[in-house]
């Protein structure tokens, strides 16, 4: 048995498992409230369809978990989690675009663009962005300074600090042979950078010292990093069947599951969440919720894998 599945291997807490369902409860009747259907266009369709297509709500729960773990009540952070998932939503349809990936499935549906056609899938999209900074802007109990910081904070994660930059780098400036530092700063781009705005986001509903939220960003940088690996893993070694999406879509360019063997990629994932863990300690963050979280969604990669 490896460190890895030694890991994940160590027995839930029951406790954190009944937080995290509550958390994901309230998660899916905040976004359904959020994204009713008021003007009867195809778009709205289209983004409810994206947002409730069956994702795990792994960032919006790392959200309210992390400000719980700071002492904040979690649901001045509800809205913040579900703006966050908004972003991602519309990061899955603009990936999914033939422009882009060329994807026909998603969580195993047809993509956003082949139900609905790239036009609305675009514009859908942008209204997810547009409207997740609003939600930001209107969410209640939060600090008009600390609302700018986290719309900061999104900004820098959606342009050419974050996804639009590793898009492009996965997309046109990636070869086979590029070494690991710029499959790092690229794939860092892609997944990890909304990890941490995660971390800080909560960090700064809970009012947490300036060094406590540069630890969660670091945390964030690192599992960001690891669950990437594994979503590489995914589509090197996955199944349509298990996973519900389209695999070999990194065949040619350069990703973990690329430039390194399946073993080793998975090692460098361990290594990566024990960084993010020894980074909390250092800190004082301690979290059962936040170790079953991780854990829970680790072990669903390793079982799609297997």
């Amino acid at each position: 048995m490896s460190e890895l599945e030694a890991f994940l291997d160590q027995p839930d807490d029951k406790t954190s498992l009944v937080d995290l369902k509550d958390f994901h409860d309230q998660i899916e009747q905040r976004l359904d409230f959020i994204l009713r259907e008021e003007h009867g266009l195809r778009i709205e369709s289209a983004m409810r369809t994206c947002v409730f297509s069956g994702g795990k709500r792994l960032r919006p729960k790392l959200v309210m978990v992390t400000a719980r773990t700071l002492g904040a009540d979690p649901a001045r952070a509800l809205d913040l989690a579900c703006a966050v998932e908004m972003v991602h939503g519309a990061s899955l349809i603009l990936d999914d675009l033939p422009c882009m990936d060329n994807a026909a499935e998603r969580r195993g549906a047809p993509a956003c663009h082949l139900t609905f056609g790239e036009d609305i899938a675009i514009l859908a999209a942008v209204t997810l962005i547009t409207r997740a900074f609003q939600v930001v802007t209107d969410a209640p109990h939060i600090a008009d300074s600390t609302k700018v910081e986290i719309c900061s904070l999104l900004s820098d994660a959606l342009g050419v600090k974050g996804l639009a930059a590793g898009q492009e780098s996965d997309l046109r400036d990636m070869q086979p042979s590029a070494d690991m530092d710029a499959v790092t700063e690229m794939e860092h781009n892609k997944t990890g950078i909304l990890f941490e705005v995660c971390l800080q986001a909560a960090g700064l509903v809970a009012e947490a010292t300036k060094e406590r939220i540069q630890a969660l960003k670091k945390f964030g940088y690192h599992l960001g990093l690891a669950f990437q690996i594994f979503d590489d893993l995914l589509d090197a070694l996955g199944s349509r069947e298990k996973t519900g999406k389209d695999h070999n879509q990194d065949s040619g360019r350069s990703t973990f599951a690329t430039v390194m063997s399946s073993s080793d990629a998975e090692a460098h994932a361990f290594a990566q969440l024990q960084s993010s863990l020894a980074v909390l300690e250092s800190a004082g963050i301690h979290s059962r919720p936040l170790m079953t979280l991780v854990k829970v969604v680790f072990s669903q990669y390793k079982q799609q894998i297997a």
